[in-house]
C-alpha cells in the first residue's frame, strides 16, 4: 500500500500487459513438430526442464523455452516396439522386454543396467522416492493372442537390482499410468484375450508402495487403451491426473478410432471430467509435465496393413516399407495449459520489483530531505 501511494504521489504509473494478468487455462498450443520422419515411440522424460523424446534410433531433445529440437545420441540397441521411459536422479531409464539402459543427458552417453526379472512388453514406469516401479504389460505370443503379465517389480538404482512386489489384480497391457500422492494409478488398457484385440476398459487400479497393496479407483468416463497420463503437482496448477489420447479398436473388423479426448481426475471429489480435446487425436503418445504445463508428443494416428518385406529385399523395398510405417506416425508436439493454471511471473517482473524499490527509496529520501529543510528554515 505504501509503495502504491508513493508511486501515485510521484505521478509514476507502471502498467502490466493484459496478457500477463489474465491467466489462460484449459487450452492447447501447437509447437515445433518432431523432426525425424521414421520412429517407434518409446516415451519421453524431463530432466532439468528439458524434454527428451525417445524411440527406436532417435533421441530428440526439446527445449520448451526456445521451442527448438536437437538430436542427441539414440539408444544403442533396439528395445522392440514397446518400452517404458522415465527419469530418475537426473538420468533417463529406458526399460524394455529384455533390456534396460540409462541415458545421461549431462554426457550424452548410454550405459547398460540390469533388465526386469519378468520378461514383458511394458509401457509404464513410475518413480517414487527415487525407485522405479514397472507394473504389468503384455507377454509376447502369437499374433491372435493378447497375453498380459501380473508382474509388479521395483528397481533400485543405487545397487542396480530388482525386487518383486504384490502382483496387479487385473493384468493389463496398453494402460496409462501416473503417480498421485505417492500412489501409482494404472489406468485403462486391455485385458488378456484371443482373436481381435480386446476392447479397452475403464478400470483404475491403485498401488500403494508403502503398504504393498492394491485398491480400485473411480473408473474412467470413457474406456481407453494406448493413452498417456501425467499428474499436475498442485504448485502452478491444481493437483489432477490427466489421461489424454488413446485408441479404440472395434471388435471384429480391426477399425481403429484414435482419441483426442482429455480425461481429468480430481482427487478431492474422486471423479472424472473432460477437458478441452487435444488438436491431434492419437495413441501411443508421450506425455510429460514441465512446470505444470503438459506436452503431448508423437504417437500414431493412422493404421496401415499388409507391410511385408522379404528377406532378400532391396534398399528401395525397405525404404518403401519404412515410408508406409512413417505415414502412421504423427509429428505433433502440442502443449496443454491445465485447468486452474497460474502463469509464471513474466521475465520483466524482477525489473519491475527493482524499479518499484528504487522509486520508493527515492521518494522516502526526498520526503525526509524536505522535512529537514523545513526544520532548518524554521530555526
Amino acid at each position: 500500500m505504501l509503495v502504491l501511494f508513493l508511486l501515485s504521489a510521484t505521478g509514476i504509473n507502471i502498467a502490466k500487459p493484459a496478457s500477463s494478468i489474465e491467466a489462460k487455462e484449459n487450452f492447447w498450443t501447437e509447437l515445433a513438430p518432431i523432426q525425424p520422419k521414421f520412429y517407434y515411440t518409446y516415451g519421453a522424460a524431463v530432466v532439468n526442464g528439458t524434454i527428451y523424446f525417445m524411440g527406436s534410433d532417435i533421441n530428440e531433445q526439446y527445449n520448451p523455452q526456445t521451442n527448438t529440437w536437437t538430436s542427441k545420441t539414440p539408444p544403442p540397441i533396439f528395445f522392440g516396439y514397446v518400452a517404458a521411459v522415465t527419469a530418475c536422479q537426473n538420468k533417463i531409464h529406458v526399460i524394455g522386454r529384455t533390456a534396460h539402459m540409462v541415458y545421461d543427458p549431462a554426457t550424452d552417453t548410454w550405459e547398460n543396467r540390469t533388465p526386469m526379472t519378468k520378461e514383458r512388453n511394458t509401457n509404464g514406469a513410475n518413480v517414487i522416492d527415487e525407485k522405479i516401479y514397472v507394473i504389468s504389460g503384455g507377454i509376447p505370443g502369437f499374433i491372435s493372442q493378447y497375453l498380459t503379465s501380473s508382474a509388479n517389480e521395483v528397481y533400485y538404482p543405487e545397487n542396480d537390482s530388482w525386487m518383486e512386489l504384490e502382483p496387479i489384480p487385473t493384468p493389463v497391457s496398453g494402460y496409462a499410468s501416473a503417480v498421485l500422492d505417492n500412489k501409482i494409478y494404472i489406468i485403462g488398457g486391455r485385458k488378456e484375450g484371443v482373436g481381435p484385440p480386446p476392447p479397452p476398459i475403464t478400470l483404475v487400479q491403485i498401488y500403494d508402495p508403502e503398504t504393498n497393496k492394491w485398491t480400485e479407483g473411480t473408473p474412467l468416463e470413457e474406456p481407453v487403451a494406448g493413452a498417456a497420463a501425467i499428474t499436475t503437482t498442485g504448485l502452478m496448477a491444481p493437483k489432477r491426473i490427466y489421461v489424454i489420447g488413446g485408441d479404440i479398436i472395434i471388435a471384429g473388423n480391426h477399425l481403429v478410432q484414435y482419441s483426442d479426448h482429455n480425461q481429468i481426475y480430481d482427487p478431492q471429489t474422486e471423479s472424472w471430467d473432460f477437458g478441452v480435446q487435444m488438436p491431434t487425436g492419437r495413441s501411443s503418445l508421450a506425455l510429460v509435465n514441465v512446470d505444470d504445463t503438459l506436452y503431448a508428443l508423437g504417437g500414431t494416428n493412422k493404421t496401415v496393413y499388409g507391410i511385408t518385406v522379404p528377406g532378400d529385399a532391396s534398399e528401395e523395398e525397405w525404404e518403401a516399407a519404412y515410408d508406409k510405417i512413417a505415414s502412421t506416425r504423427t509429428h505433433a508436439n502440442e502443449r496443454y495449459t491445465p485447468i486452474g493454471y497460474i502463469p509464471e511471473f513474466p521475465s520483466w517482473t524482477p525489473l519491475l520489483i527493482t524499479l518499484v524499490a528504487v522509486v520508493a527509496v527515492a521518494v522516502v529520501y526526498r520526503h525526509n530531505l524536505h522535512k529537514q529543510n523545513q526544520r532548518s528554515e524554521n530555526q
